[in-house]
Formats: C-alpha cells, sequence, structure tokens
C-alpha cells in the first residue's frame, strides 16, 4: 500500500516538472546519483559489519 502511495505521488510530482528543461534534467539525475550512492554505501556498510563479526548466519 505505502508503495503504491509513493509511486502516485512521484507521478504528480513528475507532472508537475518541466522535464523539457536541461537543468532540471541534471537536477533529477543528480538526486538519483546521489540515492544510488547511498545505497550502495548502506549496503557496503552492512556488508564489512556482517564479515567483521564472521556472522554465518542463514537470512
Amino acid at each position: 500500500l505505502l508503495n503504491m502511495a509513493l509511486v502516485m505521488g512521484s507521478m504528480q510530482v513528475t507532472n508537475r516538472l518541466d522535464l523539457e528543461d536541461t537543468k532540471t534534467k541534471q537536477i533529477i539525475l543528480g538526486a538519483y546519483v546521489t540515492a544510488q550512492a547511498i545505497v550502495i554505501g548502506v549496503a557496503f556498510l552492512i556488508d564489512s559489519r556482517i564479515k567483521a563479526k564472521k556472522d554465518t548466519t542463514v537470512l
């Protein structure tokens, strides 16, 4: 339910943005790249903490 609300909300936001403007596209691309970098960083941090504890529990 939350996922559907996020998708519908993001669709409303993108309808209001001027996607023909290159500056707007660059800002959106920058936000996307930043979000992906944060996700990769968090995944690396979790992986390094698991390896530091030598945890072999199957998830």
